[in-house]
């Protein structure tokens, strides 16, 4: 789960000998290649081909390189049709179910077979703790609240274990007046069109525990609004997240995900990672 950027990047680091050890092979010149899209049809060979041009190479992709692929996920059908068509939300991706807080991740390199999907859950956070694992640095002694995913990658390289809960969180925007394209609509909206529908609002802010155990697939979400409205979703048996289940869960449930919530938001560094072990 990886927050998408609207440009196209790459970018490249030497590794050092420890990712040479890592990876199982490499030479010097071996690199660490990111590539952010915002098209998920665009010609990847052509991209990396461009990227290893750029570098002065053949314009092949090496065996010894680890290569990271990263893209949003605004395509027509997600950026309009799940929020705007399905659920009559407003555009964008605002909001906290499945469809706007996933995105695409892909990553090919050494050590990491080929044709493999992983179920457990990876975060935006976790990109650098990766790399820097690869790169044969002790990402451990950084101030970084994600996680090496390599462990999940190659689990032969490197001993370790998924997360199994995360938080999700997302801060509303909203006028301190009332929005000019809409003024019967007071203040507190953000980014309205002129039929009235705004794409954000104050009282959309909300933090989640979102539990992926391999046991629970559950979401619990606290917005910070007047009526301090909670959601609950069991996506085991709710995949789409069209039934808030809140007063049907034990109240013991719902406070051990509050407080679970509370930890993830005050959390920095090795105390987040020890939250998710």
């Amino acid at each position: 789960m990886l927050v998408g950027v609207l440009s196209v990047l790459a970018l490249g680091a030497v590794l050092t000998c420890g990712a040479r050890r890592v990876l199982g092979g490499g030479g010097p010149g071996s690199n660490i290649v990111l590539i952010v899209t915002d098209d998920q049809d665009q010609n990847l060979e052509g991209m990396v081909s461009m990227r290893s041009r750029s570098a002065g190479s053949a314009g092949k992709f090496s065996s010894s390189n680890a290569l990271f692929i990263l893209s949003q996920h605004a395509s027509a059908a997600v950026f309009l049709g799940f929020p705007a068509g399905q659920f009559s939300l407003p555009i964008d991706k605002r909001q906290l179910y499945e469809f706007d807080i996933r995105t695409p991740l892909l990553v090919r390199g050494p050590g990491v077979k080929a044709n493999v999907t992983l179920k457990a859950p990876v975060l935006n956070i976790d990109l650098a703790p990766t790399i820097l694992d690869i790169a044969g640095i002790n990402a451990s002694a950084a101030n970084l609240d994600g996680q090496s995913f390599l462990p999940l990658m190659a689990p032969w390289l490197r001993k370790g274990s998924a997360r199994p809960f995360f938080l999700v969180e997302h801060t509303g925007e909203g006028l301190s007046s009332a929005d000019p394209s809409c003024p019967e609509m007071g203040p507190g909206l953000s980014q309205c069109f002129p039929d009235c529908v705004c794409e954000d609002s104050f009282n959309n802010t909300y933090a989640c525990v979102r539990t992926l155990d391999g046991r629970d697939d559950m979401q619990y979400c606290e917005f910070a609004d007047s009526e301090s409205f909670v959601e609950v979703y069991n996506l085991t048996s709710d995949p789409h997240q069209l039934e808030n289940i809140v007063k049907k869960v034990d109240p013991a449930v719902l406070q051990t995900m509050n407080q679970r919530l509370i930890k993830l938001q005050s959390c920095q560094g090795v105390g987040c990672r020890a939250l998710s072990t």
